[in-house]
């Protein structure tokens, strides 16, 4: 009987693992500004920012899991440097971040949902 419940235990374990590190997964997502005005962006093309974008939260002490952007997000834009975006959104997924962390970050129309 000791020999069948320990495999049960043992896949009630992984599973539970399993489900914890999907919850702990968020999407974050946010807007490049206008004018280069994004301290921690560069020109050039949007993989290279998409990069830039993962080193500038790492360095902030956030988990990075994968990211992604959409250079063509925002259809209508405005030319304001510091308030209007680009076309470029990118979409981070991240560890568990807190809100206050989130705030300090300085980031254009920031979003924080749960990973799709």
């Amino acid at each position: 009987m000791r020999i069948l419940i320990y495999p049960f235990i043992l896949i009630i374990l992984v599973y539970c693992s399993c489900q914890k590190t999907a919850d702990a997964c968020m999407e974050l997502s946010f807007d490049e500004r206008q004018c280069g005005s994004d301290a921690f962006l560069t020109a050039g093309d949007p993989q290279t920012k998409a990069m830039e974008a993962e080193d500038y939260l790492r360095k902030n002490g956030i988990e990075v899991i994968a990211a992604d952007y959409d250079p063509n997000f925002n259809e209508i834009v405005c030319q304001a440097c510091d308030i209007c975006p680009t076309g470029l959104r990118f979409f981070i997924k991240v560890g568990d971040i807190s809100e206050d962390k989130l705030l300090t970050l300085n980031l254009l129309n920031p979003e924080l949902n749960p990973c799709p």
